[in-house]
């Protein structure tokens, strides 16, 4: 339930969509929406590009070594 993790699963169901798998990526949407309402809030942004189907941008550091 990690917002970062959210906008993984967001932007892998925009992927699915794009490659032609929309029943996969209305699945992963559908799973994924109540952990974004719950963890954001339906009024966040990356909860209304869920809800249009928008790629975040979502650049993730990696871990510090």
């Amino acid at each position: 339930s990690h917002p970062d993790t959210l906008a993984v699963a967001n932007n892998l169901a925009t992927s699915l969509s794009v490659a032609g798998d929309h029943r996969g990526a209305r699945t992963l949407r559908d799973a994924v929406m109540p952990l974004f309402r719950r963890v954001l809030g339906d009024s966040h942004p990356n909860t209304i590009a869920l809800v249009e189907a928008n790629r975040l941008n979502c650049d993730l550091e990696p871990p510090p070594t």
